[in-house]
């Protein structure tokens, strides 16, 4: 009694942590392409300053889906995309 377990189980926290950014990174990723679609076929209408600017940014990399095709790529730009920072990039310049 009123001894600390001395086994520190930090690295794996850490390790665990960095595996749950990942897959939220991958999560984001395909809601990004899921609304950037979504926002394609409403051609001809607008949306906002920021979300255009988010489009653009993926659509840079990512071709508008015009049949079926494997996503796993554009899903992977998606990510790295998010990984380099791109979509924080703009926020600063809207608040």
């Amino acid at each position: 009694a009123n001894q600390e377990d001395h086994v520190s189980m930090a690295p794996a926290a850490g390790r665990r942590l960095w595996e749950m950014a990942a897959n939220t990174r991958g999560i984001i990723a395909v809601e990004w392409l899921a609304a950037c679609q979504g926002i394609d076929l409403r051609e001809g209408l607008t949306s906002s300053p920021l979300l255009e600017q988010a489009r653009q940014t993926l659509r840079e990399r990512v071709a508008h889906y015009t049949q079926d095709r494997f996503f796993a790529p554009d899903i992977e730009c998606a990510t790295t995309l998010l990984a380099q920072g791109a979509l924080q990039r703009l926020v600063p310049d809207f608040m």
